[in-house]
């Protein structure tokens, strides 16, 4: 992203302010007019189906705009931009390990990080900064297996370790532990793993790979329809090997040398089926007098 790009999305926080920044007076103006309710999504329909009413009707829409409302029946909604806070998100309950017995409530309602980072969008993400550990008091009902009434199960409070997210922040998606020591340094500034070495020449059959500061195997088509029959082009040593298909023959393996399918070599003494590739003893002929 830009560098002024990134200075003018820090400071945005709406829709509307979004269009201010971005210099959209039109569309901005055609918005404002409309007069949607900010917060929350309740009665989201019949909003929409104001909104879809007045574009149908206003005079002066940006072509852009008119083409996507004419590109679908589900009513449009305007919301703003959800930005990086701890927000009401449903927790499950962590239940017990046994089969028979059950906490109840099944799940609450806790804090967790979310949202968007407005400046920096892409290198930064919503991440947990403080959190709270608490005691969740749960009602435990327990019964035995041969039981099968109500009178018959057992009721007691008992706690279940829980998280409450207190705070948030954006902080980098990569991480010092992401980057290669021997061939990387850490940018905070811009989250990412630097090269500590600029460009390299490579061999052939090889790139410069700015992300993983290496030269990289990058064959061509060409190089690759140089691999000649029973060859394939193998990624790692960067050039053409014997094909890793395995032989129709299972007993048989490939000659290093010839990729054909050939048996293995039997130990000294026996000597090898050349259908079944099983070794067995080699008799010799005795000498007639």
């Amino acid at each position: 992203m830009p560098t002024e790009l990134r200075n003018v999305m820090a400071d945005v926080n709406s829709l509307d302010s979004f269009l201010r920044a971005m210099n959209a007076e039109k569309l901005r103006a055609v918005i404002n007019a409309i007069g949607v309710p900010r917060g929350g999504t309740k009665g989201l329909k019949v909003k929409a189906l104001l909104i879809f009413d007045y574009f149908r009707f206003i005079a002066d829409i940006p072509s852009q705009l008119a083409r996507v409302l004419q590109d679908s029946n589900l009513p449009y909604v305007i919301l703003d931009d959800a930005r990086c806070a701890p927000r009401p998100e449903v927790i499950e309950v962590p239940q017990p390990k046994y089969e028979n017995a059950f906490y109840f409530p099944f799940f609450v309602t806790l804090h967790r990080c979310g949202g968007s980072c407005g400046a920096r969008p892409f290198e930064t993400s919503c991440q947990l900064q403080e959190k709270e550990d608490f005691n969740l008091l749960v009602s435990k009902t327990s019964w035995s297996s041969s039981s099968d009434r109500l009178n018959e199960t057992s009721n007691e409070f008992t706690p279940v370790r829980m998280t409450n997210h207190s705070s948030c922040s954006c902080q980098c998606k990569v991480k010092p532990s992401d980057c290669d020591n021997r061939t990387q340094r850490y940018s905070k500034e811009n989250c990412r793993c630097d090269c500590i070495r600029g460009f390299m020449p490579c061999r052939r059959n090889y790139r410069w790979d700015p992300i993983k500061c290496q030269c990289i195997c990058s064959p061509s088509n060409a190089v690759r329809a140089e691999c000649t029959k029973r060859h394939e082009f193998d990624m790692e040593s960067c050039q053409c090997t014997c094909s890793k298909k395995r032989c129709k023959n299972r007993a048989k393996v490939r000659d290093p040398k010839t990729c054909r399918c050939k048996c293995p070599r039997c130990p000294f003494g026996l000597k090898e089926d050349p259908q079944s590739c099983a070794c067995t003893r080699a008799y010799r002929r005795r000498r007639q007098h």
